[in-house]
């Protein structure tokens, strides 16, 4: 800046030791009081005196001197050096009025002296300095064009532009400026007129203007006149960037400034805002080194030290070091329960709590803070409704994010609250209510990011408040308004199931082919396919079930869609007449909970498919299953009978007798039940318990009495007759065998009736009608095995004596 302009030096020490000797003798009283009649030192005297006390800085004394030698009259010759000097003398005791006056004195009587135009340097400073900036900038300007020093023509043009600053004439203050730095470019002045136009660029708010500030800021910190002048612009840059954000910028020339410039007095009044920018890039540990150390300073005001605590608390927020963010924002707290950042740290201590998961503790907190700011409460109920929820307390968050929806309406968590509001009661199965708050959002809100996600969710909570209606509705906008969102392929599921719930089979299948073809890599398109099948199963489009059943279990359904498809699978393969891939489709679902599906007729006919191909392990366990969920006495019997075959198949004849037992107690007249007592009559006479089998075998000949279970009578009256024979009663196994063949014309059972008969009554003697009944035998079934038995046996047997062979 301009220094006050130095008095002339080098007079003698013998004239300015007499000076101050006089000085000492008249005193200061006499000085003030002196004429040109009473004064005893002369003019030439008193201005060495007045210039050597001026040399040394004793203004005060110097000043009486000078105005006696301005007093005088006529004037001195060196009127204009007593004037400015004077003046000097008056702007140094802060008497600017009267130094302005002197100033003024000089340029009209001296106009030209070599000092008027530092006189009026002087006087538009005086003026500046005094408030009155137009006209101080007018005297500047006045010395322009007429100043021949280059140092004053600077300083004229600097102050200029101060002047038109203070104003509020920025276009003239840049224009001083921008002269200053164009035609005295390496001049000290022109680099502080540039700090001022940068400063003014940056006040005019612009991008373009804030950018060509920035850039003056560092092309004078890069190339400074002076380390004060790099140090200030490094800072004010560093400011500029932190007040547009760029705070990434911004800590790199504060840290700059401290590098290059660390005794400068902007070093030190730049840790606070450094630390600042370096918080807000997320530099939180540089920020809090900063922090603690500004924190611990001992001769700082109260609020500067709140500044410094509530910063480093942040920081130990931000790094999750919570213990001491707690103890951070509790010393400022306690120090300063009033600062002005007092209400931000009562808040975000609780945000540190619930990050604790002290969420009792954030909600009991919450509850003893004064008055929160209007712009707090908004972030302080989201943070009361989010501990709630954290606690399970379903009832107070929808309390406080209802009373946030409602104090706070145009907050920016209005709509996040409504939102979750609606999740909350949707949580509670208050169906209706969460679709309205949904619904709520979309209305009021409707450009929101969580429209589509309210309008999916409230056609959820539709459905299950059985209002398919509007649950559709809901749906059809979210596909028709947001095509794109990422809950469309769940969207076009659900309301296909919807759809099928509603009966309508056509408008689902519709909606199902249009999630397949739009979304092939949806993680439910395996689902999609079944429930697609089951449409085009109903509509008797065997061939497309098939293929959408078989692509539906190639990927990767969830078990109970696997499980529903393969039995679909198993009923389009059966209605296709593919019975042996039906029967394996079906076999594993037996204990399966889709096993409930199984019609009984349908387990029925896989036990007798399974038996007639001797998969006996395969029929049995479909019997069992069909014995489990028998509904009738009827299929209780035909279910343990078939049980007791495969067992019996499979050599488990202790089983089999139990299984056949168990179907007898049914209390059913079935063929099944005459097929059972056959059988268990069979089982225990292999087991020798005579008495038992017969009594089993007469009640199965009994329950066959029906012309459409003459086959079983047949057998059982067979086995009857070996019963007979094993309890030695040949008569009566004569009479068994006989009944086969009189009553029953079957293949397999006449001719081994016939053959036994035979055998017996030849054992009884009675050749002639045994003789007869081979004949029979031979006549009725010539091909039988016992026929051709017979023959072969004859045709070996040598002729009878006293005959000739034929």
């Amino acid at each position: 800046m301009i220094e006050a302009l130095q008095a002339v030096r080098g007079r003698c020490r013998l004239l300015a030791g007499l000076a101050l000797s006089l000085l000492l003798l008249v005193g200061v009283p006499a000085a003030r009081g002196a004429t040109n009649t009473a004064d005893v030192i002369e003019a030439g005297d008193r201005k060495l005196l007045a210039d050597g006390l001026f040399s040394r800085g004793f203004h005060a004394l110097a000043l009486p001197e000078y105005l006696a030698l301005a007093g005088r009259r006529p004037p001195p010759a060196a009127l204009d050096e007593i004037l400015f000097r004077l003046g000097e003398c008056q702007r140094q005791l802060k008497r600017p009025a009267e130094a302005e006056a002197s100033y003024r004195r000089l340029v009209a009587e001296r106009p030209q002296s070599p000092l008027r135009d530092r006189a009026v340097l002087m006087r538009g400073l005086i003026v500046l300095e005094m408030g009155n900036a137009a006209v101080g900038a007018e005297l500047l300007e006045s010395l322009l064009a007429s100043a021949t020093n280059a140092d004053l023509r600077a300083a004229a043009t600097y102050h200029a532009g101060e002047a038109r600053e203070q104003a509020g004439d920025a276009p003239r203050a840049l224009a001083h400026f921008r002269a200053l730095r164009e035609k005295a470019p390496a001049h000290e002045l022109a680099a502080y007129a540039g700090l001022r136009l940068a400063a003014l660029q940056a006040r005019g708010g612009g991008a373009e203007a804030l950018d060509a500030a920035m850039t003056l800021y560092q092309q004078l910190a890069e190339k400074p006149f002076n380390a004060r002048v790099g140090a200030e612009a490094l800072f004010q840059a560093a400011s500029l960037a932190y007040t547009r954000g760029q705070f990434e910028t911004s800590a790199r020339l504060f840290r700059q400034l401290a590098e290059r410039h660390p005794g400068d007095l902007r070093a030190r009044e730049a840790a606070r805002p450094s630390a600042w920018a370096h918080y807000r890039t997320g530099r939180y540990a540089d920020a809090l080194e900063t922090a603690a150390a500004g924190a611990a300073v001992a001769d700082q005001t109260a609020d500067a030290r709140a500044e410094w605590l509530y910063l480093q608390a942040n920081c130990e927020r931000q790094l999750d070091r919570r213990a001491e963010a707690l103890r951070s924002y509790a010393a400022l707290l306690a120090a300063e329960p009033n600062s002005a950042f007092a209400p931000a740290a009562r808040y975000e201590r609780l945000l540190v709590l619930f990050k604790e998961g002290a969420y009792a503790q954030v909600l009991k907190e919450a509850d003893t803070l004064p008055d929160p700011p209007t712009d707090q409460l908004p972030d302080l109920l989201w943070l009361q409704a989010e501990a709630a929820g954290a606690l399970k307390d379903t009832a107070r968050a929808v309390q406080f994010y209802r009373l946030l929806v409602r104090q706070a309406p145009q907050s920016a968590l209005a709509a996040d609250a409504t939102y979750r509001l609606a999740h909350q009661l949707q949580q509670q199965q208050a169906w209706a209510e969460a679709s309205r708050a949904y619904l709520e959002l979309a209305g009021r809100w409707p450009t929101n990011a969580l429209v589509p996600q309210a309008l999916f969710a409230s056609g959820l909570c539709l459905a299950q408040a059985g209002q398919s209606d509007a649950a559709l509705r809901d749906w059809h906008q979210l596909l028709t308004r947001f095509p794109a969102h990422e809950t469309v392929p769940e969207a076009r599921f659900q309301k296909a199931m919807e759809e099928i719930r509603r009966g309508n089979g056509r408008e689902a299948a519709a909606t199902l082919d249009e999630l397949m073809r739009a979304h092939p890599g949806h993680p439910r398109i395996d689902e999609a396919r079944f429930w697609r099948a089951q449409q085009a199963y109903a509509a008797r489009e065997m061939g497309e079930a098939e293929r959408l059943l078989r692509a539906c279990l190639a990927g990767h359904p969830p078990l109970e869609i696997a499980r529903e498809a393969s039995f679909l699978l198993g009923l389009v393969l059966q209605a296709t007449g593919r019975d042996a891939e039906a029967a394996a489709t079906f076999q594993p679902l037996l204990d399966a909970p889709v096993g409930g599906k199984f019609s009984i007729d349908r387990l029925n006919w896989l036990a007798e498919f399974q038996f007639a191909r001797q998969a006996f392990a395969e029929s049995e366990a479909a019997a069992r299953a069909m014995a489990a969920r028998a509904p009738s006495p009827e299929w209780k019997q035909a279910a343990f009978t078939l049980l007791a075959r495969a067992q019996q198949a499979r050599q488990r004849p202790a089983e089999a007798i139990a299984a056949y037992t168990q179907a007898l107690a049914a209390g059913a007249r079935t063929r099944y039940g005459a097929e059972a007592a056959l059988r268990l009559g069979e089982l225990l006479m292999a087991t020798g318990r005579l008495d038992e089998a017969e009594a089993r075998l007469q009640d199965a000949a009994a329950r066959a009495s029906t012309p459409e279970l003459q086959d079983l009578r047949a057998y059982a009256y067979a086995a009857l007759g070996t019963a007979a024979e094993r309890r030695g009663d040949r008569e009566a196994a004569v009479r068994y065998h006989m009944s086969v063949a009189i009553l029953f014309d079957d293949a397999e059972r006449v001719p081994a009736a016939l053959d036994r008969a035979a055998t017996l009554l030849a054992e009884l003697g009675r050749e002639a009608e045994s003789r007869a009944t081979v004949a029979e035998l031979l006549e009725r079934y010539p091909g039988s095995p016992p026929a051709l038995r017979r023959r072969q046996v004859d045709a070996a047997a040598p002729a009878p004596a006293g005959k000739e062979a034929r």
